[in-house]
């Protein structure tokens, strides 16, 4: 009896749901119509418009041509009027009065197009965009939209206009964290290094992500000509970073009142590579060395940093293994010489602001690297820059408001 009455239910549930389905349907077919005449030209003979390029008055050339939109509901036939300009430009004036372009996509299956392509492989991104919104369009297709729509960060003369930076009145007393690392990303002619920026006012989740490919030059251009950064020079910066002398001479341009600071596991990490060819890796002076180093950098200062540097290395070494380990320890020296006003570690930790670039660091994954470091891939350079940009970008603002920031910049930029 048991048994009748789960096969019942289960048939009653199949039904139910299949009904639903169809009704489901149904109404997508019926929205798909319904659009479908709404958005078709009027019949009868159409008057000359504005041609968008001359603003002479352009006739149609041919009446009722038969055009595909991509909705969430579904294709949508609808007949256009063509027309064409005495300057040859060709266009169908209700595609541009509505928001149309040649992709013929709704503004709603643009986002979702757009979010997926700089998430993923297009042919993935096909994939995923059919399973989970019904929306059937070719890798090719996906491929040419995020071309046409990303134009404008491909560009290698100038960089994109790019967001609003975090510095707002809602926290207008707290300081405001610059961080700056390199990520290397494979080209068609090699490994190169794409910097990524992080700006973030101390104690919000929001936070501006700048990426460049191209060159050192354009990254600082990209912060100079952000909105907002008029305001910076009048706020109290920290800036974290590594060793790498391009990122202080930028900082010193952009900001040269900002708190500089090396990076403290940086520090570390040259720290224990010269204990370890000094002392041999795992030994107790290598150990010994390491939590000295450790201990002088956080509470004793930097004179007491380089005084155990100096401590470590022969003055006057005669045998070999003293002049390798007045050259391991000699190399740190030298590290932090280049770095010494950049080792005030207590001070920034008394103020409670971070003393490493990890942050950054673990950006480089969900920012860059999640999408650009894929197996077997290989970018040009245009692309390479474009892609950094636009993941950047969605990190900045977010998946909702993403398409919206790039139609901006692309009206800024043209």
């Amino acid at each position: 009896m048991g048994r009748k009455d789960d096969d019942g239910d289960r048939a009653l549930y199949e039904d139910s749901y299949d009904e639903a389905v169809d009704d489901l349907l149904d109404y997508h077919r019926n929205a798909c119509e319904r659009l479908s005449r709404k958005w078709s030209d009027p019949t009868g003979k159409a008057h000359a418009v504005a041609c968008p390029k001359c603003r002479k008055d352009a006739w149609v050339r041919k009446y009722g041509v038969k055009r595909t939109i991509m909705t969430r509901f579904g294709e949508v036939s609808v007949l256009r009027n063509y027309h064409v300009c005495r300057c040859g430009h060709g266009f169908y004036p209700r595609d541009i009065e509505m928001g149309f372009d040649d992709d013929n996509l709704s503004r709603d299956v643009l986002k979702q197009v757009l979010d997926f392509v700089v998430t993923d492989t297009f042919e993935a991104s096909r994939e995923r965009l059919d399973l989970h919104h019904g929306i059937r369009l070719s890798a090719t297709k996906l491929k040419h939209v995020f071309e046409r729509k990303s134009k404008p960060f491909a560009d290698c003369e100038r960089p994109c206009p790019v967001v609003k930076l975090p510095i707002g009145t809602k926290r207008a007393h707290s300081p405001i964290m610059i961080q700056v690392d390199g990520s290397m990303i494979r080209h068609t002619d090699g490994w190169h290094e794409t910097k990524l920026m992080s700006i973030q006012a101390m104690g919000a989740t929001d936070r501006v992500y700048l990426a460049e490919s191209l060159d050192k030059d354009r990254f600082e251009a990209q912060l100079r000509e952000s909105p907002g950064f008029a305001t910076l020079k009048k706020r109290e910066v920290f800036w974290i970073a590594d060793g790498a002398p391009w990122i202080w001479k930028m900082k010193e341009r952009l900001c040269p009142n900002a708190f500089a600071l090396l990076d403290f596991y940086h520090v570390l990490e040259h720290g224990e590579e010269a204990a370890k060819q000094a002392y041999g890796e795992g030994s107790d002076k290598a150990s010994c060395f390491m939590n000295a180093l450790t201990h002088r950098l956080i509470w004793k200062g930097k004179e007491a940093v380089f005084d155990l540097v100096k401590e470590h290395t022969p003055h006057r070494p005669r045998k070999k293994v003293d002049k390798h380990r007045a050259e391991s320890f000699g190399k740190l020296l030298a590290y932090l010489e280049s770095n010494r006003e950049r080792l005030n570690y207590r001070y920034f930790l008394e103020r409670g602001w971070p003393i490493g670039s990890g942050a950054i660091e673990s950006a480089h994954k969900s920012v860059l690297q999640k999408r650009m470091k894929l197996a077997g891939m290989k970018w040009s350079k245009k692309n390479a820059q474009r892609m950094a940009t636009l993941r950047a970008l969605r990190s900045s603002v977010g998946p909702t408001k993403f398409t919206d920031a790039i139609l901006k910049s692309i009206r800024k930029a043209a």
